[in-house]
């Protein structure tokens, strides 16, 4: 097993930090979206774990299906230019592999 592998089953907790221009994660709206084995779990700002420091993405894998588990980070940033006051920027980011075993 490399460091990458996750076992489906695992429960995970990832710290996550969001820094756009003007972007505050205790005031501003974000979310999450898990991706593994055409399986998609979003997570929003209201499920993530805040400790009054940092911001954890905690999940059950065992609804995912194996293969490249991944996550994007959306956040909302406040910008009078949209009609809805705010813009999407997104990060995907590669969490592992999951496995059943």
């Amino acid at each position: 097993m490399t460091q990458d592998t996750i076992i489906k089953g695992t429960e995970v907790k990832y710290k996550v930090g969001l820094t756009a221009g003007g972007f505050d994660m205790d005031t501003d709206d974000f979310f999450f979206t898990v991706s593994c084995g055409g399986v998609e779990k979003v997570i929003p700002k209201s499920e993530l774990v805040y400790d009054g420091t940092y911001w954890y993405l905690c999940f059950d894998t065992s609804d995912l299906s194996p293969g490249l588990m991944t996550v994007a980070s959306t956040a909302l940033i406040p910008d009078t230019d949209f009609p809805d006051g705010a813009r999407a920027e997104v990060v995907t980011t590669i969490l592992g592999i999951l496995k059943n075993e």
